[in-house]
C-alpha cells in the first residue's frame, strides 16, 4: 500500500521531506546511493506506522468492550501524528 495512502501524508511533502533529508532537490538530480538511502528510510516509517496501526487495532478493541465505540479525536491524531515527529513535553508534535 502507498505509504502517502496509508499514513495521510501527502506524497509531494513525503517527497520533499525526504528530498531534503537526503540532500537532493529533485529525484532526476539524485544519485543512486541518495534514492536507495531515501528507500530505506521510507520502509523503516512504513514499518513503524504499521506497527503503530497494529497497536492501535489492539487498543481499540479493548476501548471498545470498554463501551467506547469510536475513537477519540486525540486517539486520532495520534495515529496519524509522523513517524519522524518528534513529541513535545505538552504531548503535542513538534
Amino acid at each position: 500500500m502507498c505509504f502517502a495512502f496509508l499514513t495521510g501524508q501527502s506524497y509531494t511533502a513525503t517527497d520533499a521531506r525526504l528530498a531534503s533529508r537526503f540532500g537532493y532537490a529533485t529525484r532526476r538530480e539524485a544519485t543512486t546511493e541518495q534514492l536507495l538511502a531515501a528507500l530505506d528510510a521510507l520502509e523503516i516509517e512504513r514499518n513503524q506506522f504499521l506497527q503503530r496501526l497494529a497497536a492501535f487495532a489492539r487498543h481499540r478493541i479493548t476501548r471498545k468492550h470498554r463501551g467506547q465505540r469510536a475513537p477519540t479525536s486525540a486517539e486520532f491524531a495520534l495515529l496519524y501524528a509522523p513517524p519522524f515527529a518528534k513529541p513535545t513535553p505538552k504531548g503535542r508534535n513538534a
